[in-house]
C-alpha cells in the first residue's frame, strides 16, 4: 500500500515562462503557475546496466551478446530479482573504453604512427583491424520489504554482490588489445593519468522507484491549477483587472530524482536509460532510498478582464 501526502506551492510567473514559453509572451492573457509535490515512499529497487559483448567482427559479437543476456538474467534471478522485471532494449554498437581513455588512446597512436613514418618502413607493424563491441541496456527489479533500516541494509548488501557478479562482462569485454595497453600505459606515465566524471562502459546505475497512484496525481493536478488560477487573480488585481476566460492550459508532471545518477544515465542512452516501458510519467524516481518527489506543475493563462 503506497502512502502519499501533497504538499501544494506557489512559484511566481518567471518559473511558467521558463517551463512553458510559448504562454509569456501572449498579448492581452496573464498567466499564473502552480506546483503540487507528492511524497512517496519508494517500493522497489531499478537496477539499469548495459551487457557489453566483444568480437573479432560484429556477428561474433552479437552471438557472444546472446549468451550473455541469458547468463546476465540467470545471475539477476539468483540474486532476487523479479524475473518478469528483466528487460533487454535493442543492441547496438558501442565503445569498450570511456572517453578519456578513448581519447590517449588515439593520441598515442597518432605519436606512434608518426614516429614510424620517419623510420624503416619495412618495420612498421601490420595494423590490426579493431575489435567490435556491441552492448544491450538492462534493467531489473527488487521489491523493498521490512523496516526502513532493513531495506537500507539489504539494498546496500545487494549493489555490493551486484557489482561484483559482472552483470554486464564488462570485465572481458572491456580488456584492451595489448598494443592498445601498451599505448594507454605509455600516455598515463606521460600525462599523469586521466580522470573522468564519466561513467565506465558496463557500469550499474541505481534507482528507487514508486508508482504514484493515478487518484493522487489526479488530486495533485487540480489543486495545481487551483493555485495557479489563484495567482493569475492576484497579479491581475495588482495591475487594476481580472482574469478572464481560461485561453491556454500546460501540466507536466516529474520525479524530483531525474538530476540524479540514474536520470544522467537515462538520458544519455536514450530516454529510458535501458528501462524499457518501465519508467514513465507515473513514476517517482531518485538514486537514494527515501522519500521520493513527485512534482505536478500547471501552467494556466486568461484573457484579461478590465474591472
Amino acid at each position: 500500500m503506497i502512502r502519499s501526502t501533497l504538499v501544494i506551492t506557489m512559484v511566481f510567473c518567471s518559473v511558467g515562462f521558463a517551463q512553458f514559453p510559448e504562454l509569456g509572451g501572449q498579448a492581452g492573457t496573464i498567466t499564473g503557475t502552480g506546483t503540487s509535490t507528492i511524497t512517496v515512499q519508494p517500493d522497489r529497487m531499478r537496477l539499469s546496466i548495459d551487457v557489453l559483448s566483444r568480437g573479432s567482427g560484429l556477428k561474433p559479437a552479437l552471438a557472444g551478446l546472446k549468451k550473455l543476456k541469458a547468463t546476465a538474467s540467470a545471475k539477476l534471478v539468483a540474486l532476487g530479482a523479479d524475473k518478469d522485471s528483466i528487460k533487454f532494449k535493442s543492441p547496438r554498437i558501442t565503445s569498450q573504453q570511456s572517453a578519456e581513455q578513448r581519447q590517449m588512446i588515439e593520441m598515442m597512436k597518432q605519436r606512434l604512427n608518426a614516429r614510424r613514418a620517419g623510420g624503416d618502413s619495412k618495420k612498421a607493424k601490420k595494423k590490426q583491424a579493431d575489435p567490435v563491441v556491441v552492448s544491450v541496456s538492462l534493467t531489473a527489479e527488487w521489491k523493498l520489504e521490512g523496516t526502513s533500516e532493513e531495506v537500507l541494509v539489504k539494498t546496500h548488501e545487494l549493489q555490493k554482490l551486484i557489482r561484483e557478479a559482472d552483470i554486464s562482462a564488462s570485465k572481458k569485454a572491456a580488456s584492451l588489445s595489448p598494443e592498445e595497453q601498451e599505448l594507454l600505459e605509455e600516455a598515463q606515465q606521460q600525462y599523469g593519468g586521466y580522470r573522468s566524471e564519466e561513467k565506465s562502459p558496463g557500469e550499474p546505475a541505481f534507482a528507487f522507484v514508486s508508482t504514484v497512484p493515478e487518484d493522487s496525481r489526479d488530486k495533485a493536478m487540480a489543486e495545481a491549477f487551483q493555485k495557479a488560477k489563484k495567482q493569475a487573480t492576484r497579479l491581475a488585481a495588482a495591475a487594476g483587472s481580472k482574469p478572464g476566460p481560461l485561453s491556454s492550459l500546460l501540466g507536466s508532471a516529474s520525479s524530483s530524482g531525474e538530476d540524479d545518477e540514474y536520470g544522467r544515465y537515462r538520458r544519455m542512452y536514450g530516454g529510458g536509460g535501458g528501462s524499457s516501458s518501465s519508467s514513465d510519467e507515473s513514476e517517482a524516481v531518485g538514486a537514494k532510498y527515501g522519500p521520493l518527489s513527485y512534482v505536478v506543475t500547471v501552467v494556466a493563462g486568461f484573457k484579461i478582464v478590465t474591472k
